[in-house]
């Protein structure tokens, strides 16, 4: 299974304490592999970064968390961010009526032949069924 993971997966695999942390592990160990457009790093640090500041991680927690998304990320298959992604990205913005990031993922995962789309939000999974792809939320139906 290719699995295509958006930020609110791959942040399940990083904080502990965030529901859907277990179906994003078992998501994980039973796809040959994952994938995810390159903004979805960027997401991550600055999400991680929010949870610092909001107190939710230590210091000491972000920097453990930080070390994690590098060992995670060497271990994903990136989609890079180019002109022709993010025209295809605005065309399912338009067609789907998703925000930007959201519109990414979607036609990132779409370029990489993924079959299943991963997230916590249920418009984009919603869109990338319409897209003829298998989805999984973490939060469960």
């Amino acid at each position: 299974m290719i699995a295509y993971i958006d930020t609110s997966v791959l942040l399940k695999l990083l904080l502990d304490d965030e529901d859907g942390t277990d179906a994003a592990q078992q998501l994980w160990l039973d796809s040959r592999h994952l994938v995810c457009a390159e903004i979805g790093y960027v997401e991550a640090r600055a999400a991680l970064a929010a949870a610092r500041r909001a107190n939710r991680l230590s210091a000491g927690g972000l920097k453990i968390a930080n070390a994690e998304l590098e060992e995670l990320w060497a271990q994903i298959d990136y989609v890079p961010i180019t002109t022709s992604l993010i025209v295809a990205a605005g065309a399912v913005a338009e067609t789907e009526g998703l925000r930007g990031y959201d519109a990414v993922h979607l036609a990132a995962a779409l370029k990489a032949d993924s079959t299943v789309m991963a997230s916590a939000d249920k418009g984009l999974l919603i869109a990338a069924d319409r897209n003829g792809l298998d989805t999984s939320n973490p939060l469960g139906p």
